[in-house]
């Protein structure tokens, strides 16, 4: 899966093997933010709290590594999944796609698409990308999240009222304010000011966010053995590629959405093959009336 790198024109994201020989993504800086480690100032009471969060990744970095993602994506569905004839039909195919965060009409269309083998790449690049990025989405953690534990069970705890979608209500700007420090409290080494990094669980995380998918995934997969031994390991690494961006865009000061839909909507419109990005407030936490579009879906 290191196929990804080609694509990289910035190194925001490397492998590393631990000394127990266990490949773990780690995040570092961007070689274009300023590197400012946070230090005790005596007197310094008054210091906006601002002063001490995390620095953020700038958007030619964030536009280079989306793109790159996407063709990690497109790359992995072309070598991996077949495009013959198959026996099941799309009510079966549908029912494959629950618990993604889909809506009727998406699961419909997926469905459909995939049965059409000059369509059928097409339909898996959009189930992949809207999968895994919504399960790096903190305005939706749920049982697939690849999101912090602790952030998880705090944003399922919330009430319907504690999850605005106006990002000018207060509690959508205390929502906001949560995620960042919560990204600083968790971070072991927040004096570096870098992006938070994955948690222990994430391998636990990426094996459930994957034997969901392989509901789907697994009625395409060429049927030899090696072959399918090759796109567990594939998707495995198109995952974790995917968790190191996912982490750098929830610990950013600015708060940012993933895109999933074209407005107007309409059947030719409606396939999103990668989400766009929006940002919806300033590095210091402040909303914007309107949505800053950085990335078209």
């Amino acid at each position: 899966w290191f196929f990804a790198r080609r694509y990289r024109k910035s190194q925001l994201f490397e492998t590393d093997e631990t000394s127990a020989g266990t490949s773990v993504l780690q995040s570092r800086p961007s070689q274009k933010a300023a590197y400012r480690p946070v230090t005790t100032v005596r007197g310094s009471s008054d210091t906006p709290l601002d002063f001490y969060l995390l620095d953020g990744t700038g958007d030619s970095e964030i536009i280079s590594e989306l793109q790159a993602l996407g063709h990690l994506i497109k790359d992995h569905v072309e070598n991996n999944y077949h495009v013959r004839s198959i026996r099941h039909d799309a009510p079966a195919i549908k029912e494959t796609l629950r618990g993604f965060g889909l809506d009727e009409r998406t699961q419909s269309q997926i469905a459909t698409l995939s049965l059409d083998s000059r369509t059928r790449h097409v339909a898996i690049r959009w189930l992949l990308s809207r999968a895994i990025f919504f399960a790096l989405d903190v305005h939706s953690a749920g049982g697939l999240s690849l999101l912090p534990p602790s952030i998880v069970e705090f944003v399922k705890a919330l009430p319907l009222s504690g999850k605005s979608q106006n990002m000018n209500s207060p509690t959508a700007r205390a929502f906001d304010a949560w995620r960042r420090l919560s990204v600083f409290l968790l971070h072991e080494k927040n004096q570096e000011r870098t992006p938070l990094s994955p948690p222990s669980t994430i391998t636990l995380q990426v094996e459930t966010l994957q034997s969901a998918l392989d509901r789907f995934l697994g009625c395409f997969v060429h049927e030899d053995k090696r072959a399918r031994t090759d796109q567990i390991r594939n998707l495995e690494g198109v995952i974790r590629e995917c968790v190191a961006f996912g982490y750098v865009l929830f610990s950013h000061p600015c708060n940012w959405r993933y895109v999933y839909t074209v407005e107007p909507r309409s059947s030719s419109a409606d396939i999103v093959v990668m989400p766009g990005l929006e940002r919806l407030s300033s590095r210091k936490g402040e909303p914007y009336d309107t949505p800053q579009v950085v990335v078209k879906p």
